[in-house]
């Protein structure tokens, strides 16, 4: 029994010599960069019977869980991340594999290195199903394996740390010795065994040929041959060759006529150990360069400073005119000042000239530096006013609305400018040898033009000053513009107040008249006699109550109008429509107040005009013009006239009554505009606003022609096809 007991532990130690042995090669085998862990870990999984085997521990430099290597897991379970690092043993607290998931897993843990032995911490975890079928002992079999996997790990740290290392030590010789070859400096590096090397420069400065250079001391010589005092400067070289110290050498003027700015500095390693000296030769033309561009930028610097200063008194001439500007209302005194306000720093003689409501060009300002040429000015401004149809000059940047320079006056310049010998010679007198004319533009609009010049003073106009002008144009634009429109608002609240007061009047006047037929009824009816009033009285008091109470809902229905004519909210009916029977109804329906007005109304309409439109609205156009007629004819005949001409419908109210105003003529389609004063006649100043209104949206147009005294005639032009054929045939789609 002992020789059999002797005999068993005989065989168990040989097992695990022989299992030892083979997984001691497998370990060695780390030692090889090429080698896998994975290879380890399944020869160490079969010869131990392990379910799996890991190697898992910090990734450097992150510090992160990491499996270096497996057995007995799948493709997919080694791309699973790993929870953090348990600091006391260096193992995650747990792992995601699913093959791992079963019960009745033992594991054994073994240590490969520590966070603090310099290396990143790592473990090998092994698990088997149901326990080891390994005696215990084989536990130190593991061990001794771990201690051959941690130093062949540290070998394989090191090797990849030596690798690296020469690699940068490669690319850093690399890289000095391109920013040598790349330098403009020769350099020299005369080592401390004497032996020599350079860059490219060196050689061209020295006109050296390419390959080995000669030692220190005929390399000398063949250097001081290309001095102009070789003795001086071999003897300086020498001097401070010797030297254990940086210093600048100076000077060393060449035969072909480079001057060198020679330096030398002792190359030492972080420890003091001398490697030799190195030796710059620059270039000394490139100190003459650098001299002459400080002298370039010292003389850009003091332009600088005068554009500085130029652009100070520019922003400041800016400053003061928007001052102006914003001053006052009154733009026209204020663009009178603004002329004179350019004078004399940015021009010699200036002129302002605006467009006005009814497309004419009005001078406002004339200025010249000379009072002497001032008359001459003010002879320009009257005997030559501004003419819109001129093809040059303001009436040319008026229409283009493009600024022009012109930096050189010629005679031809003056020739095409002048209109005749006349002007030609006003222009020669005020002395315009430089010109610049800017439109005055603000929302798109040429509101005018501002003319300066140089002349007695000689000086000529830039790129800067026209940009100066073009700034002063836009100020002296949106001073105009904004004036004229807070004079227009003035004028619209003065509309409204005006329209206010007519409403109440109009408004009023049919209540109280069916106010009055109501409450007379209302008498009747207390009294007991309605049954006794004669019919006819009846049948009076109702009609006036219903054509009081059809008036207002006439002008309720106007305000209306207006209202969804802002909101943009006029919807239309289309539909096939004759405009001859629309005017033959409004005829009808217009009898008893054209019997009031005593005009005798006369239609014109030989054929029916069929087109696509809005029955309603074209009633509205109609109605309104012929109310407007009946009106205003004087108790004179009114024409209506419908006629056609290819796809385009034409609608004639004519009357002969008292006329438009022509000054009036522009804004009587206006809101709360009317041809004549509210005191002679009622209305509220809707009727032609709604009517051009009611025509846009039916891609119509309509014109006045009329004269005081002798009547208007109002042309309605409408297309048959509908409210998109007239942008139809202007895009030409037909």
């Amino acid at each position: 029994m002992v020789a059999d007991a002797e005999l068993k532990l005989t065989e168990e130690r040989l097992a695990r010599a022989s299992v030892l042995q083979e997984l001691t090669v497998a370990a060695l085998d780390l030692f090889d960069p090429r080698r896998s862990m994975d290879d380890f870990l399944d020869r160490l999984a079969v010869r131990l019977g392990c379910v799996a085997a890991l190697c898992v521990g910090e990734a450097e430099p992150s510090g992160a869980a990491r499996l270096f290597g497996a057995a007995g897991l799948s493709r997919a379970s080694r791309r699973m991340p790993l929870g953090p690092l348990d600091p006391a043993d260096s193992f995650p607290s747990e792992l995601p594999y699913p093959e791992l998931a079963r019960e009745g897993l033992v594991r054994w843990s073994f240590r490969i290195t520590a966070p603090d032995a310099g290396q990143a911490a790592s473990g090998l975890v092994l698990f088997f199903e149901g326990g080891p079928r390994l005696p215990v002992q084989f536990h130190g079999v593991v061990e001794r394996l771990v201690e051959i996997v941690r130093t062949a790990l540290l070998h394989r740290q090191l090797y990849a740390r030596t690798l690296e290392s020469e690699r940068r030590l490669y690319e850093q010789k690399t890289l000095l010795e391109s920013q040598r070859e790349a330098a403009f400096d020769g350099i020299l590096f005369v080592a401390v065994d004497a032996s020599v090397s350079c860059n490219r420069r060196f050689r061209e400065l020295f006109h050296l040929p390419d390959g080995p250079l000669p030692p220190p001391e005929r390399l000398l010589s063949s250097m001081t041959e290309h001095a102009q005092e070789p003795a001086e400067v071999r003897a300086r070289l020498e001097r401070y060759a010797a030297s254990g110290e940086a210093a600048n050498v100076g000077e060393i003027r060449l035969h072909d006529g480079h001057i060198l700015d020679v330096t030398c500095t002792p190359v030492r390693s972080g420890e003091g150990v001398y490697f030799g000296r190195s030796w710059g030769f620059r270039d000394a033309t490139e100190r003459r360069r650098a001299e002459w561009e400080r002298l370039r930028l010292l003389e850009k610097e003091q332009a600088a400073r005068e554009a500085a200063e130029d652009a100070q008194r520019r922003a400041a001439f800016l400053a003061e005119a928007s001052r102006l500007l914003a001053a006052s209302l009154d733009w026209a005194a204020t663009l009178e000042r603004v002329a004179h306000l350019a004078l004399p720093g940015f021009a010699d003689w200036c002129v302002v000239d605006v467009v006005e409501e009814d497309r004419s060009l009005h001078r406002v300002a004339v200025a010249h530096v000379d009072p002497a040429r001032a008359e001459a000015a003010h002879q320009l401004r009257i005997r030559f006013p501004p003419n819109l149809s001129w093809p040059a000059g303001v009436p040319k940047v008026l229409r283009t609305g493009q600024s022009e320079l012109i930096a050189e006056v010629t005679p031809e310049h003056l020739q095409a400018i002048a209109r005749d010998e006349g002007h030609r010679a006003l222009l020669e007198e005020l002395g315009a040898h430089s010109l610049l004319i800017v439109p005055l533009t603000a929302r798109g609009k040429q509101l005018g033009a501002i003319t300066l010049a140089y002349g007695p003073s000689g000086r000529h106009y830039g790129d800067k000053d026209l940009a100066l002008a073009e700034d002063l144009a836009i100020r002296a634009a949106l001073a105009v513009d904004n004036a004229r429109l807070y004079l227009r608002t003035q004028e619209a609240v003065r509309a409204r107040d005006e329209f206010l007061s007519i409403a109440s009047h109009e408004l009023r006047t049919p209540i109280t008249s069916l106010q009055l037929a109501a409450q007379g009824l209302l008498r009747l009816t207390k009294a007991g006699s309605l049954a006794k009033v004669p019919p006819e009285f009846l049948a009076s008091s109702l009609e006036t109550a219903t054509r009081q109470s059809g008036r207002m809902a006439q002008l309720i229905d106007r305000l209306l109008d207006v209202s969804r004519i802002q909101a943009g909210r006029l919807d239309l009916q289309l539909e096939q429509v004759d405009l001859t029977t629309v005017a033959r109804e409004i005829l009808a329906q217009t009898a008893a107040e054209a019997a009031r007005s005593g005009c005798a109304v006369t239609l014109k309409a030989e054929v029916p005009v069929v087109g696509r439109w809005d029955r309603a609205r074209l009633e509205q156009v109609v109605a309104n013009l012929l109310s407007n007629a009946l009106k205003y004819g004087a108790g004179k005949p009114v024409e209506i006239e419908v006629t056609a001409e290819a796809d385009l419908a034409r609608l004639v109210v004519r009357d002969q009554g008292i006329g438009i105003p022509p000054e009036r003529v522009g804004r009587i389609f206006e809101r709360f505009e009317r041809a004549v004063s509210a005191r002679h006649y009622s209305g509220l100043g809707l009727g032609l606003y709604i009517v051009r209104r009611v025509l846009d949206a039916l891609g119509g147009s309509i014109q006045v022609q009329s004269q005081p005294g002798s009547g208007s005639t109002f042309l309605v032009e409408l297309p048959c096809n509908g409210p998109h054929a007239k942008a139809d045939s202007e895009r030409g789609v037909a």
